[in-house]
């Protein structure tokens, strides 16, 4: 099955990530959900990014 791609990426990362390292932690957990049970929301952030040819960052919420 093959699907159109996304114009953007969606990470996630829980409400603390204060014990955990920098880099491959925080992404290995975004990327892995967390281990959440399937049932229950997890807390946490959602940051969703797209590519812009207009240099800079924005941000919207």
């Amino acid at each position: 099955m093959s699907s159109k791609p996304r114009p953007w990426v969606e990470a996630f990362a829980p409400a603390t990530v204060s014990n955990l390292g920098p880099g491959f932690d925080c992404l290995g957990l975004s990327v892995g959900g967390g281990g959440f049970a399937p049932h229950l929301p997890p807390l946490g952030d959602r940051v969703r990014a797209r590519r812009s040819d207009t240099p800079g960052v924005r941000l919207l919420k």
